[in-house]
């Protein structure tokens, strides 16, 4: 499955606001949004999981250094509950 590039982008971009510094992710990261968009039905669903989600994880001692992986299966299970709804 080929990923569109302008929602790697967008999500990307909604992440590096929600750290508040840096302008990069590390590669791991990168898959872990791709894992996301796959597993995810549309890309704004997943807009509005991370924008509830992140900016609470970012927060805090250390909070821009955090790595996705921190978070991924909260992530998921958003993404599973809201499937299920449906």
């Amino acid at each position: 499955m080929v990923i569109e590039e302008s929602a790697l982008e967008q999500i990307t971009q909604l992440i590096l606001e929600c750290k508040g510094s840096g302008t990069f992710l590390p590669y791991s990261d990168y898959a872990l949004i791709n894992e996301w968009i796959k597993k995810s039905s549309n890309r704004e669903e997943l807009m509005i999981i991370l924008s509830e989600v992140l900016p609470e994880y970012f927060t805090g001692d250390n909070g821009s250094k955090k790595r996705l992986s921190g978070v991924n299966k909260l992530v998921l299970a958003c993404i599973k509950d809201r499937a299920m709804r449906r």
